[in-house]
């Protein structure tokens, strides 16, 4: 996601050395450099949005790999805020569905939704579903 000329990334697919993490892009030095570590851990599929200002992301699956090598998904239905300023989250209310891996948001003018009419809210105020 980004803020006006500023440029983030999630990395939180496997929890390998250097994973999970919200990196910014530098453009000026063309650079990527870590601003702090994913408050939700490894994730498959997670989401990611801007409104109002900050960075939302959470959801997505966790990928466990079970004794006999299938590998099982188990949603996750947490939801965080991200404040470019002072480089913090912050939990916000849970999102209230069963199945959260691959969904898709977006934000306009301070509000967020996803295709599936869970998360609506608006930036200033608290979430609705």
């Amino acid at each position: 996601f980004n803020f006006a000329d500023r440029y983030f990334a999630l990395s939180s697919l496997y929890p390998v050395e250097g994973g999970n993490k919200l990196i910014e892009y530098l453009p000026e030095t063309d650079e990527w450099v870590k601003r702090s570590v994913l408050p939700f851990g490894c994730r498959v599929g997670p989401v990611a949005v801007v409104a109002g200002g900050k960075g939302y992301a959470g959801l997505g699956d966790i990928e466990v790999i079970t004794e006999d090598g299938s590998h099982r998904y188990y949603s996750q239905q947490d939801w965080w805020c991200y404040d470019p300023e002072t480089n913090e989250w912050e939990r916000k209310a849970d999102i209230p569905a069963h199945t959260t891996g691959m969904m898709a948001a977006f934000g306009i003018e301070g509000l967020c939704s996803d295709f599936d009419g869970l998360l609506e809210f608006n930036s200033d105020a608290s979430m609705g579903v």
